[in-house]
């Protein structure tokens, strides 16, 4: 899946949870705005540690990092019915990326069984 993908999937969970995000076909991510205007920033989580965060909070995803497979591992948890399965990202010298990558599959997991529902 690529990095778009993912990020729309994400996106669409994040909504779901209450993030105000808007997704113009111009950006490579997603809008987010911050009020009833157009002044906002672009919603990143595969690249800004902050946005991770907030995505991995809002949706309930758990997380943690595995020392002997050197990888950090995430996985929707709070109240949403999925099957249950870790995202497991080697750090490849960036465990930061890697961290926020896995909170992303993870939040796209959740947005793809949303989408399966409709």
């Amino acid at each position: 899946m690529s990095d778009q993908q993912l990020l729309d999937l994400a996106a669409k969970a994040a909504m779901r949870a209450g993030l105000k995000l808007e997704c113009p076909d111009e950006l490579d991510g997603v809008y987010v705005s911050r009020c009833s205007g157009r002044n906002g920033y672009t919603w990143n989580p595969l690249e800004d540690d902050g946005d991770a965060l907030r995505l991995a909070v809002k949706l309930g995803i758990k997380m943690r990092w595995h020392a002997v497979l050197n990888q950090a591992l995430a996985w929707p948890c709070a109240g949403h019915t999925l099957e249950l399965q870790e995202n497991g990202e080697d750090h490849a010298g960036d465990p930061f990326a890697a961290t926020r990558r896995a909170i992303v599959r993870a939040a796209a997991e959740i947005g793809k069984a949303m989408q399966e529902k409709h």
